[in-house]
């Protein structure tokens, strides 16, 4: 018995999407930013590479101020 879940898997990516970026900007939102720099200061690590990142947290670089 096989069953098509093909409706399954585009309702997860979009999820995944909605989880993961800013509604407004369409820019990847704070945890999404946080989790990928985490991986590339790892990356950057493991194999003795220097790594940059912007000095600023995603909302400034995305032009947003907090109050």
């Amino acid at each position: 018995m096989r069953t098509d879940i093909t409706r399954r898997k585009q309702l997860e990516q979009e999820l995944t999407r909605l989880a993961t970026t800013d509604s407004l900007t369409g820019l990847p939102n704070r945890r999404s930013f946080a989790d990928r720099a985490e991986t590339e200061i790892r990356r950057a690590r493991r194999y003795d590479r220097p790594l940059a990142l912007p000095p600023a947290g995603p909302s400034q670089v995305s032009g947003t101020r907090r109050a």
